[in-house]
């Protein structure tokens, strides 16, 4: 009927004792069919590679060994490699240092015929490292045979940028905010110190005014010196802390007791905190629960360490936060602590930076108020 069809052969030759062909037995096939589908399936290949060449991500097709069988040319640019050398999973050479060895525990744990999406660095062909995201899929045969993955990743890296300046941003925001509420406490107590100076002043005692100025110019030298870092050694800190203690001691005539503990494992000239985190909080203790206390009071700060993390208790046995609140509104009833205000502030900054590490307990004995105590847990390297 005229139609061309593809025909293979295979044939076997006969030969005799002396090795001349005596006939030739064949079989031949049509396979115009087969023909057909090859010529479709090439172009179905060459349709898909013509899309995924044009496509603004990264294509690739790993076999059911997780080998690389394709790439499209985005990638081929990026990595400035060939077909060739892609094939069988040249890509992990560019993967870097750090992101190599989740990548690989990524693989084995989440290439187990699921789909997975993940992140690393990739070094392109000129040397520049980028941000990769990459979403795999399981292929298929017949729905029931696993055949390998299908995936498409995209350069990232102008996001990862964006996202570290919010994130450098906000961290500046908060610094600034915590610098602020420093700037509000600093006059504030300086304000309260003055006035206790000029009461020895007009009181003619020029010892306890000496003493007194001596200790408050270290304590404003050091609240000073501090206020320009966000960060302070844990040793200063605490002198810092004595030199204020001291100061209010005086300035309430020995109307309460201070103790400071520190543990032995606790290196406090090698440990960084935020500076100027236990004053407001002993400063509080001592204006709202021990001043308040008809007899003498007790102060004691705690300072432990945990493996990563620096544990500060500031406890009191003052008339308690309930207590405090009434006596304010029954003596002071348009009054707004400073102190208290800022103390509340900072906390609510501490805790946005350090994922609530700031609590307040009330302490009670025998159902009365007994006290306060506050736990702040700092992590440190």
């Amino acid at each position: 009927d005229n139609q061309i069809r593809f025909i293979q052969d295979y044939a076997h030759v006969e030969r005799n004792a002396a090795g001349k062909a005596n006939k030739m037995v064949g079989v031949s096939w049509d396979i115009t069919e087969q023909k057909l589908l090859e010529a479709s399936l090439r172009e179905e290949e060459q349709r898909f590679r013509n899309l995924a060449d044009s496509a603004p991500v990264f294509i690739w097709m790993t076999d059911a060994s997780d080998n690389v069988i394709y790439v499209n040319q985005q990638w081929l640019d990026f990595t400035g490699r060939t077909l060739e050398k892609e094939l069988g999973n040249g890509w992990r050479d560019n993967v870097h240092p750090e992101d190599e060895k989740l990548l690989n525990s990524g693989y084995n744990a989440q290439h187990n015929q699921q789909s997975f999406e993940q992140s690393y660095r990739l070094k392109r062909h000129d040397g520049q490292w980028r941000w990769i995201y990459d979403v795999g899929k399981p292929r298929f045969l017949e729905s029931t045979e696993f055949v390998g993955y299908i995936g498409s990743c995209t350069d990232i890296t102008e996001r990862k940028i964006q996202e570290e300046k919010l994130a450098e941003a906000n961290k500046k925001i908060s610094e600034l905010h915590l610098m602020a509420l420093r700037a509000a406490m600093n006059p504030h107590f300086i304000f309260n110190a003055l006035n206790s100076i000029q009461f020895f002043v007009t009181q003619n005692d020029r010892i306890n005014a000496l003493n007194y100025l001596s200790k408050f110019s270290k304590l404003v030298r050091g609240i000073l010196n501090s206020s320009i870092s966000n960060t302070i050694k844990l040793s200063e800190e605490l002198e810092l802390l004595k030199y204020y203690v001291e100061i209010e001691q005086v300035r309430f005539e020995d109307k309460f007791d201070f103790e400071l503990r520190v543990s032995n494992d606790v290196d406090i000239d090698n440990i960084e905190i935020p500076s100027l985190l236990i004053q407001p909080f002993a400063e509080n203790a001592i204006l709202h629960g021990l001043y308040n206390k008809p007899e003498r009071g007790r102060l004691t700060v705690s300072i432990n360490q945990s493996t990563g993390l620096l544990e500060i208790i500031i406890e009191d046995n003052g008339i308690g936060r309930v207590a405090a609140i009434e006596l304010k509104k029954k003596n002071f009833p348009s009054h707004k602590s400073v102190a208290m205000s800022i103390t509340e502030q900072r906390i609510k900054m501490l805790n946005q930076e350090m994922n609530n590490a700031t609590e307040i307990f009330d302490l009670y004995e025998n159902g009365t108020s007994a006290g306060t105590k506050v736990v702040i847990r700092v992590p440190i390297d």
